[in-house]
């Protein structure tokens, strides 16, 4: 079995593509994490995928950089949508660790819920905004 190109398959990534090539791209028994979802095993990675074709508009990545060792990869990427008519960008990254052929065994996304989506919806940004604040280090005079 080759390597798959990781960076490629997710700039590329269809729906066909989740259902027909994950098997290639995934471990049987993979792991995936997100500020959303935790789930082991390649149908539910796929469910999670299928998920998003279903909810979102025209959803796509790009891979903006990309750091690799033998079998560990990091990537960086923005991920570009449409809801109700209006384009959305959330930036993230991708901590991967593959199995001896090159497959996807452990996938954790790291994205910030508040400041990539939260603050972006009309309604919820008023209140991540008071929250945010809150939270915030006031400057000391």
């Amino acid at each position: 079995m080759s390597r798959i190109n990781i960076e490629n398959y997710f700039n590329t990534l269809t729906r066909e593509s989740v259902e027909n090539d994950l098997d290639f791209v995934y471990d049987k028994n993979a792991v995936f994490k997100d500020p959303f979802n935790e789930v082991e095993g390649i149908e539910k990675v796929r469910a999670i995928f299928l998920h998003m074709y279903e909810t979102l508009d025209n959803p796509r990545f790009i891979v903006l950089e990309k750091m690799s060792e033998t079998d560990k990869l990091f990537l960086t990427w923005d991920f570009i949508f449409e809801l109700n008519k209006k384009e959305y960008v959330i930036h993230g990254s991708s901590y991967l660790k593959l199995n001896e052929f090159g497959q996807i065994k452990n996938h954790r996304d790291y994205w910030d819920v508040g400041e990539e989506l939260l603050s972006k919806i009309p309604i919820l940004k008023q209140l991540y905004g008071i929250f945010a604040k809150r939270m915030r280090l006031e400057e000391t005079k």
